[in-house]
């Protein structure tokens, strides 16, 4: 009797323990991974911010189905410790990684604690076409490294000197060699800034590959001290401040992107997010958005998927909507949207028609 009775109380509680589950509101923590490296505080504070306005935002008008919350790890030069950290406290995916050169290490890591990890921005040609645990919401080197090999044949440069950071290797010899390969130039020297060229190299154009602060510095050299040639600057160029390139006497340059970066399209996350805080819109913040957007679109499907079934939700291919473009995913995770051209002059960004 007793056994039996205590039968009946145990299927009573696995009854109730089912139904709970299965009526409570899913909670899915998102694990966010920030350098605490003073070079790049900046941009990933805005990568950040970006994150738990979106989480605010997400509970308070879409909290019905599921709600979102924010796990922080920080990371110096071990990338896995923090994927292996957010991993213990339990989260379904690691949003951060936005340098190349993190990235590879965090695709290593992400496979091997079996947990995806979401970049915003690393876009090293080098991860594409992987069937890995690493996705992002960005174009890769080789669609850039084409879209500027187009321009330069457009403008029949055949050596430009490129002008560039001492950081973020992977990504910097990937534009390069990515530049080389897609195109009929050959860069004509290569100069780690702040040294600068000198007499003994010379170009018919410039190519800046360098963080936004260090970008901002070899532009005005460039603009003072070299002849009128094209000047192009990288997307990394771009990931923060970049409305002050445009304050620059006389700037004149070229410049890729999948958005017009003067445009600011009418959303509802976008409008929180701007009444909410003081955020740089520049391709931090707006490769952050389309990644939370990117991650929306998958639980939305199924808030409660995780590790190899996520994985696989993550790389069945969908488009998504950016804040100013569409761009559809591929089944590696790797953005298949193309890149358009820009050029500054005379105070205004004019889209370069190239054929």
């Amino acid at each position: 009797m007793k056994k039996g009775l205590w039968i009946s109380i145990a299927g009573f509680v696995a009854i109730f323990g089912i139904l709970f589950y299965t009526l409570s509101t899913p909670v899915v923590i998102i694990g966010v991974a920030v350098n605490e490296k003073v070079a790049f505080s900046a941009p990933e504070g805005a990568m950040l911010s970006v994150i738990k306005s979106y989480v605010l935002w997400h509970n308070s008008s879409r909290g019905d189905s599921y709600r979102l919350q924010v796990e922080v790890a920080t990371f110096g030069d071990d990338v896995a410790e923090a994927v292996k950290e957010l991993s213990g406290r339990g989260v379904a995916v690691v949003v951060g990684f936005p340098l190349s050169s993190e990235a590879a290490a965090a695709a290593e890591a992400a496979e091997r604690f079996d947990i995806p990890v979401v970049s915003p921005a690393a876009s090293s040609s080098a991860m594409s076409g992987r069937d890995d645990w690493f996705f992002r919401v960005v174009t890769d080197t080789d669609k850039e490294g084409k879209a500027l090999a187009r321009l330069m044949s457009f403008l029949n440069l055949e050596g430009p000197i490129v002008y560039r950071s001492p950081y973020n290797d992977a990504y910097v010899n990937s534009l390069v060699e990515d530049l080389e390969r897609l195109s009929d130039t050959t860069p004509s020297g290569v100069v780690v800034y702040p040294d600068m060229a000198g007499d003994s190299l010379s170009g018919d154009g410039v190519v800046i590959i360098a963080e936004p602060s260090r970008s901002y510095w070899i532009l005005q050299d460039v603009l003072l001290h070299y002849p009128p040639v094209p000047i192009f600057l990288s997307r990394w160029s771009q990931v923060s401040d970049f409305q002050y390139f445009f304050d620059i006497a006389g700037a004149d340059f070229y410049f890729s992107s999948v958005y017009d970066p003067t445009s600011i399209p009418e959303d509802d996350f976008l409008r929180f997010l701007l009444d909410e805080r003081e955020v740089d819109m520049g391709i931090f913040s707006r490769y952050t958005v389309a990644a939370m957007t990117y991650l929306s679109s998958v639980f939305d499907e199924n808030p409660r998927v995780r590790g190899e079934e996520l994985r696989s939700m993550l790389a069945r291919p969908r488009s998504v909507k950016g804040p100013g473009w569409t761009f559809e995913l591929n089944r590696y995770g790797d953005v298949e949207t193309e890149i358009r051209v820009y050029r500054f002059k005379d105070g205004s960004v004019e889209e370069v028609i190239l054929p």
